[in-house]
């Protein structure tokens, strides 16, 4: 819609959104971080980077986020507008080094002879 010239219709479905969001979490109780990446997403169209910035953050807090980093991160196009500032970057870092940490840990129990018996036990 914003790229046909529609955007006071692409900004009101957004808004919608969001207060759907609100209703979900304040009078129906699911959890924020489920709904989290989306808002993230919709706050990021709406060029809201602020806010868009506090709840990814809150996502990487949560814990979500560190595996998918590569899809939120780098090749979600509605995050362009972020990737330049200071707190993106931060994200960025700190989900790559989750990464190199998990690949390392990895690494380590295959020389060890761990991961292939961990993967054994999960077949079972």
């Amino acid at each position: 819609m914003a790229a046909e010239g529609q955007s006071a219709r692409y900004s009101t479905l957004l808004e919608a959104f969001l207060a759907d969001v609100r209703t979900q979490i304040t009078r129906y109780g699911r959890g924020a971080a489920w709904l989290n990446h989306a808002r993230a997403l919709a706050l990021a169209m709406l060029r809201r980077h602020d806010e868009a910035l506090r709840v990814l953050e809150e996502q990487m807090r949560l814990g979500f986020g560190k595996h998918d980093w590569r899809l939120m991160f780098e090749q979600q196009p509605a995050f362009d507008s972020l990737r330049s500032r200071r707190e993106f970057q931060a994200l960025l870092a700190t989900a790559r080094g989750q990464a190199a940490k998990e690949r390392e840990q990895l690494r380590k129990m295959r020389a060890d002879g761990l991961a292939a018996a961990a993967l054994r036990r999960s077949r079972r």
